[in-house]
């Protein structure tokens, strides 16, 4: 009752404010709140520096220094570098020297690294060296310098992190930084900055304690924060503070050098960063922070000893060639993001040179202001962004757009998470900084693709109406034989997605492979010009999304489009078996594959499916290549013959192909065979149509087993008038294949059902969710085959989760950003439509007991997700409620303390190695719901002894009790643990 309570809210909420003067009240009460957050942040202030007369520089520790600008544009620059350690054991006159070149910039006034007290009174002489030859002040915990350039004035200090405080235990900050602040702002620095040391930990994300140390100093005044951790870089998150402003954060800016004697990656150990900052002048102003990247830096080692530094760039030849060197500057790409590489630096005044548009002159102290990402939804900005507020989409099946001031909404929350400008379809108003653009869309294409130009990677693009996930992933094994190949992650194919995957791009990235939507109008042409493919794929031409063009003809001359984004040399792939591609004419090189079409330039022949494997042999020409595939299906095959076409024209040999092709595997809920429980699930719910409905049937017929085959078929959406033609044309196809049981879900499949019944077929019309899952549990026996087929939006995925303990939905639900993370106790929850899974747990270096909670916003909590406790060398005490049905792979693997663990209550799914290594585990309690035991689930838990596995476990993984050598399983005679300790040699008491 509860749950429906808030939808309803929501639902009026959102009906609210499409009226003006529900906007206006909302907006009004936000400034409210901004103005009670912004007198809360003055009044801390002004209690915490009460009291506190005039400072002296000396009676601080604070060092004072004056300097000259060298620039008209920017008021005041510096570096900040890591930590520097070892010095004796380094030839620091050379070191520096290199240093000083690859630093050098007249922008910069100051730079800063951090060293420890002795360190520093060991080697005077060093640090009084590069002091002078390379600008480099380096401080130790508790000392500062204030920096005065012309005008502007900077303020640095160090301090110690805590990493541990108790969740009620308030931060204290010492005497001295508190006077150390007051001294800032009694000179009226404009920007103060905060260079600390951590704690060295093998995680370099901040803990619980050291963000609360953070949000205090920065509502203090910090502006910027600098923190080093020696096992790595790492850039962390922005802090924001209480009045809603937000100071900057680098999580670990690991070692300048020397960190050979911890346990690092080779990648780590050699890598190091420098940070550079610049306060931009603005007029009228004071100065700001507004201009930032980091240079990537390498550290050449012989014997132990650091004898070169150099700054990593791979445009360099000689650099690519340095495996070393690439896999060090890789890694600092990947943990400095989303902050820029300063080579690929992007400032406002940049995207405007790119778009050829010009920045309004009561905006022009924003060109110099450095961007990080390029966004197009609220939820992906972060403090530095910019936003791309697009125009709305008007498609047939989409709803009625919402209202401007409904959609201002997008903007409001993008400036709340610190986004410095808008690029916008529509006017603002002048408290946005924002600049209207004829076309925002084509506006974001082309920006992505300007920042896709920076690597040099080659990429892929794959459109059609099915098949595309799965041509993907198969293409992604291929070329990963050859080539560091990415690819993007399940269906992530919309505009905005592929423009945050480019910005993601790094000098690892030889080859990505890009899924690419069509589901609107023009949406390939849109996809290709963003990511500039060598290769482009057009797998098919079915009913999918047909109710936004209207006939199969339109839908094939959007999907084409995908030639729009083509490299002057690149290649066009068509399915030679699909009858409008097969005669498309198009303006590029067009390779065909097919398997019934001969005349294709690449087909399939000699086809032979057994055993959930299917052999066969890919032609060209004169050219025969034997293959094999761990799949069933034509339409496999299919994508076989393409990936072989493709690879060829990127000089992969056959080998590396059926290499390849060997280890492609499905997955999730796209075409996936998988068992669960002794329950044979073929899953292929992500989408539907007619044409991969005939498909999935095909597979199931051709399944080999002595149980019955089930075919539940969801009905398929995103037809729009056509869908009554569309659900007949899928009646026919049914009556072609020979399912067992055919069971017709939801009130759209009941044209299929009639058909069917009219043709004899053993078939049921099941209405609602609760019947399918009564029809699963009471009439489904374990050995059946079940293909579950239908659109996402028939949620047949959470059917099988309720049924089967499975947790297939996450994945849809977490693609399509429709969850909530909210923090409760000590964990983090997603919050999905109808459910909750507990996804990370917060203080676990003092975690001693946890309670997963039973509903998180009304939702029941169904899942613990993987590695959710994993190492958790404290924790002692879980408390697990009745509606949680999952435990994730290794959810406790690592639990040495925990002695007893209640899965009775509901648990029907133990993932893989759950509770590998709880050494300490002598007790598990397992209920009658539990169905499935994964491989090593009780790996090395030498403690346990006695246990009782329950009838209803039908299905039981490899080597769950390696390594237990006291276990006594307890089951009843002609169960299936009964069968399998006989097999595996197990202990057991018949019960």
């Amino acid at each position: 009752m509860k749950r429906r309570i808030i939808i309803i809210l929501r639902w009026i909420y959102s009906k609210m404010l499409e009226y003006k003067f529900t906007l206006k009240l909302r907006r009004k009460a936000k400034q409210l709140v901004k103005k009670y957050r912004a007198r809360k942040f003055i009044r801390l202030n002004k209690e915490t520096f009460s009291g506190i007369g005039h400072i002296d520089p000396d009676d601080v520790d604070v060092e004072v220094l004056e300097t000259e600008s060298g620039s008209d544009t920017f008021a005041f620059g510096y570096d900040v570098l890591g930590l520097v350690k070892g010095l004796a054991g380094i030839d620091y006159v050379e070191y520096c020297s290199d240093l000083a070149d690859i630093l050098e910039n007249n922008d910069i006034n100051f730079r800063l690294a951090l060293i420890s007290e002795e360190e520093k009174k060991n080697n005077e002489e060093a640090v009084s060296y590069f002091r002078e030859k390379a600008n480099l002040y380096m401080i130790s915990p508790g000392e500062g310098v204030l920096v005065k350039c012309g005008d502007a004035k900077v303020f640095f200090f160090s301090s110690d992190f805590p990493r541990y405080l108790e969740e009620d235990e308030q931060v204290e900050l010492s005497d001295k930084v508190i006077k150390q602040l007051a001294y800032a702002k009694q000179q009226k620095a404009d920007s103060i900055v905060h260079y600390g040391l951590r704690e060295i930990y093998p995680s370099t994300k901040f803990s619980s304690a050291e963000r609360r140390y953070l949000r205090k100093l920065a509502d203090l005044g910090v502006d910027d924060f600098f923190s080093v951790n020696e096992f790595g870089i790492h850039k962390g998150k922005n802090r924001k503070r209480l009045d809603g402003s937000f100071a900057n954060s680098v999580a670990s800016l690991g070692c300048l050098f020397g960190s050979k004697e911890n346990d690092l990656s080779e990648e780590a150990l050699d890598a190091a960063v420098a940070v550079r900052i610049k306060l931009l002048n603005v007029a009228g102003e004071q100065t700001y922070v507004k201009n930032r990247g980091y240079i990537p830096l390498y550290n050449a080692q012989n014997d132990d000893q650091f004898n070169q530094l150099v700054r990593a760039d791979y445009h360099n030849t000689e650099h690519s060639r340095n495996s070393n060197l690439m896999a060090s500057l890789n890694y600092v790409e990947r943990h400095m993001a989303p902050m820029r590489d300063i080579r690929n630096q992007m400032t406002i005044g940049d995207i405007c040179d790119v778009l050829e548009v010009q920045l309004p002159e009561k905006y022009k102290d924003y060109t110099n202001i450095s961007v990080n990402k390029i966004c197009a939804r609220s939820f992906e900005v972060a403090i530095g962004d910019v936003l791309f507020f697009r125009e709305p989409f008007d498609d047939p099946n989409d709803g009625e757009p919402k209202p401007l001031e409904a959609r201002m909404r997008i903007v409001e929350k993008s400036l709340d998470r610190g986004a410095r400008f808008v690029f916008s379809f529509a006017d603002l108003g002048d408290d946005i900084p924002h600049m209207k653009l004829d076309n925002c869309r084509e506006a974001h294409i082309k920006i992505c693709a300007h920042l896709r130009q920076f690597y040099e990677v080659q990429t892929i693009g794959i459109t059609g109406s099915v098949g595309k996930t799965s041509t993907k992933d198969m293409l992604y094994n291929v070329f990963a034989q050859k080539y560091r190949t990415y690819r993007n992650l399940r269906n992530s194919n919309t505009q905005v997605n592929i423009g945050m995957h480019v910005q993601s791009f790094t000098s690892d990235y030889e080859i990505f492979i890009q899924e690419i939507g069509g589901g609107r109008p023009g949406g390939a042409s849109r996809h290709s010009r963003m990511i500039l493919p060598e290769a482009v794929v057009v797998t098919n031409i079915g009913q999918a999304h047909i109710g936004n063009f209207g006939s199969q003809e339109k839908l094939m001359e959007s999907k084409l489009g995908i030639i729009d984004g083509l490299t002057e040399n690149g290649v066009l792939y068509l399915n030679g078996d699909d009858p409008l591609l097969s005669k498309a004419k198009v303006d590029a090189k067009t390779v065909y594959f097919a398997v019934n079409n001969h005349d294709a330039d690449y087909y399939a022949d000699n086809i032979v499916e057994s055993d959930g494997v299917t052999d066969f042999e890919i032609v060209h020409g004169d050219h025969r290549v034997p293959a094999r595939i761990n799949v069933l299906g034509e339409y496999n095959v299919l994508n076989a013959v393409c990936c072989y076409a493709i690879g060829q024209q990127f000089d992969l040999t056959d080998k590396e192909i059926t290499d390849g092709l060997l280890e492609f595997e499905t997955s999730g809920t796209r075409q996936n065979l998988v068992s669960v429980g002794g329950y044979n699930l073929f899953i292929d719910c992500f989408n539907a149509s007619p044409s991969s409905m005939e498909s999935s049937l095909a597979v199931l017929d051709a399944i080999e087993t002595d149980h019955k085959k089930i075919a539940v078929l969801g009905y398929v959406t995103g037809m729009g008038e056509l869908a009554e033609e569309m659900h007949e044309e899928i009646g026919k196809i049914v009556t072609g294949h020979h399912p067992d049981v055919l069971v017709c879900y939801g009130e759209e499949a009941k044209p299929i059902y009639d058909m069917a019944v009219a043709a004899g077929m053993n078939a049921i019309s099941i209405t609602k969710a609760k019947a399918l899952n009564n029809y699963l549990r009471e009439e489904v026996q374990p050995g059946d085959v079940i293909l579950f087929k239908g659109s996402s939006k028939t949620f047949l995925s959470e059917r099988i989760d309720e049924v089967y303990g499975t947790m297939m939905s996450d994945q849809r639900y977490i693609d399509s950003h429709k969850y909530r993370l909210v923090k409760f106790r000590k964990l983090d929850y997603f919050v999905y439509e109808h459910y909750a899974s507990a996804m990370n747990c917060r203080q676990r270096d003092a975690a001693i007991s946890a309670k997963v909670a039973r509903k998180v916003m009304g939702v029941p909590v169904y899942s613990l997700n993987e590695g959710l406790f994993a190492n958790y060398e404290e924790l002692i005490d879980v408390n697990i409620p009745d509606t949680v049905r999952h435990i994730g792979d290794g959810c406790f693997s690592g639990c040495g303390a925990i002695t007893s663990i209640d899965l009775s209550k509901g648990v029907k799914y133990i993932g893989e190695k759950a509770f590998a290594g709880c050494t300490s585990l002598k007790e598990i309690r397992l209920g009658d719901s539990l169905i499935h035991i994964a491989d090593n689930a009780f790996e090395d838990c030498s403690a346990l002894g006695d246990l009782y596995i329950p009838e209803s476990v039908k299905e039981i993984g490899e080597k769950i009790f390696l390594g237990c050598e006291n276990i006594r399983v307890h089951c009843k005679k002609g169960s299936y643990a009964e069968q399998y300790c006989i097999e595996q040699g197990i202990e057991h008491v018949l019960i």
